[in-house]
């Protein structure tokens, strides 16, 4: 039976109460959670302006309670119930590599990721870090309320966050959990949210190596269903690409496909979207990306990018290039 004294039993945080010596002051309780934390907003007393707080996300570390079924493995993400302690041990550094990747994406001004407010913080045992309060819709709630997109504003979010992957993975880090449920849109800007799955290609590939790797790490998929790359993608930027292109194809088509392991998986896919009078150029883009042979897939977000409509890729690069991060961060402050 679980150690009782893991943290992942703490209660919600209640409205009004305030963490960090006062500096966050909770204004709701869950709003959104990724798989291992509870997301909250909160006012930052530190950064008051004019009188007024600014609102922010503090993500808890957290992950559900378990069973006492001990001849079942309870997935919780990538872990199992095996080894309770160690998985939550590893389940914590996470939840600080989390903070490190977008503090390292912060300081490359990248305006498609959440701004992360200092460093992780620790309150009676439970771990918090804040971070910009993205204030808008999921690319799968806006899918579901107005309908699929037409093919240059999905490419043109697809290659907003291509360009955060390609830094991510020149540090050897991809985000395992690419999907339209992390991705949120802020005055038109594509945001991804939810690094709490990120890992080290080095350490991933050194935890499937080892013998004691069930107790660890479950093996197969990692990821949002119906959009995870196969696991034999695990350990590469493929997985990611994978990932991006399975959410380009749900929000041209507003379908989630099976990966495409056959021609007739192949041939259907490509009828959906030519059926949605998707160009030839995104269509092989996604159908590439997609493709489980390794030796055709695509490789990574440069070459993934290069096979999508350049007119779209070169305005879209032009219009959401780095140096707009000040313009994003100011009309935060002033809504």
């Amino acid at each position: 039976m679980p150690d009782r004294n893991f943290d992942y039993f703490s209660p919600l945080l209640r409205e009004g109460q305030y963490l960090n010596n006062g500096r966050y002051e909770i204004i709701s309780n869950t709003v959104n959670a990724g798989g291992f934390g509870r997301i909250y907003r909160a006012y930052d007393h530190k950064s008051n302006k004019d009188g007024m707080s600014n609102v922010v996300a503090i993500k808890e570390f957290y992950v559900e309670e378990f069973f006492e079924d001990s001849d079942r493995s309870r997935s919780i993400g990538v872990y199992t119930k095996k080894e309770m302690g160690q998985c939550i041990k590893l389940m914590r550094e996470n939840f600080r590599k989390e903070a490190d990747i977008l503090s390292r994406l912060n300081e490359q001004h990248d305006r498609h990721v959440p701004s992360i407010h200092g460093k992780v913080f620790s309150e009676e045992g439970r771990l918090f870090y804040a971070m910009t309060y993205i204030d808008g819709l999921t690319l799968r709630e806006t899918v579901e309320q107005e309908g699929i997109m037409t093919e240059e504003m999905a490419v043109n979010y697809i290659v907003q966050i291509g360009k955060v992957l390609y830094k991510a993975h020149q540090w050897n880090v991809m985000h395992c959990d690419i999907s339209p449920n992390n991705i949120m849109l802020e005055n038109n800007c594509a945001v991804l949210v939810d690094f709490d799955n990120a890992k080290s290609y080095d350490l991933l590939l050194a935890s499937l190596n080892n013998d004691s790797v069930d107790q660890v790490v479950q093996m197969g998929e990692i990821g949002t269903p119906g959009f995870c790359a196969p696991s034999l993608f695990i350990g590469s930027p493929r997985g990611d690409i994978y990932s991006l292109a399975a959410t380009l194809y749900y929000l041209l088509t507003g379908k989630i496909t099976d990966c495409l392991s056959s021609q007739k998986s192949l041939d259907d896919a490509r009828a959906c979207l030519e059926e949605k009078k998707v160009s030839k150029e995104t269509t092989h883009a996604i159908l590439h990306a997609m493709e489980v042979n390794l030796e055709n897939g695509s490789m990574g977000s440069k070459e993934f990018l290069e096979e999508l409509p350049n007119k779209i890729v070169f305005n879209t690069l032009l219009n959401y290039n780095d140096y707009d991060y000040n313009k994003r961060q100011t009309t935060i402050a002033e809504s």
